[in-house]
């Protein structure tokens, strides 16, 4: 007697457990692709959600604005010169030599 592929009836439902979610992954993912919702449970209990990912609908610079405007992000500041906390020269050897 010859065994054949199990029927993928499983596909049907949008519900599966984790073993099956292992062994009809790469199905699972092509619901997902088609913009199903998933359900993973473990032991009945419902633990995980596999969906699409949203796409961006606005452009890199227009979601850099909005973070901007939202004050999540600052724009770039210009960079000022150090300015020296002593006066004197030398004051790192000195402050080297008082320390021996």
């Amino acid at each position: 007697m010859r065994w054949s592929q199990p029927r993928l009836t499983v596909l049907m439902s949008k519900t599966y457990s984790t073993n099956e979610a292992k062994a009809h992954l790469s199905e699972l993912l092509g619901r997902v692709r088609k913009g199903d919702v998933v359900t993973i449970t473990h032991r009945g209990e419902p633990i995980a959600e596999v969906r699409p990912v949203e796409q961006a609908k606005a452009s890199l610079s227009s979601r850099i604005d909005d973070l901007r405007r939202n004050g999540i992000i600052a724009p770039k500041r210009e960079r000022r010169a150090l300015k020296a906390l002593t006066k004197k020269s030398g004051a790192v050897r000195r402050f080297l030599d008082s320390r021996e």
